[in-house]
């Protein structure tokens, strides 16, 4: 059964990499996060400063380097 499972989630994955439907809110559920993060950072700059921010494309292995 658990071997079932698998082979039906991995089918599944693969056929919804290239169903347009789920690409779509895949990308609706990306900007939501993205602007969710934005205004989260431009808190942060509010109450710290911009010193206290990272910007958008520096990685936290980048910023700590």
């Amino acid at each position: 059964m658990t071997e079932e499972t698998r082979i039906a989630l991995e089918y599944w994955v693969e056929k919804s990499k290239t169903d347009p439907v789920v690409l779509e809110r895949a990308e609706q559920v990306r900007d939501k996060i993205e602007r969710e993060a934005e205004t989260k950072r431009n808190a942060i700059a509010a109450v710290l400063g911009s010193s206290g921010v990272r910007s958008a494309s520096t990685s936290p292995k980048q910023a700590s380097a």
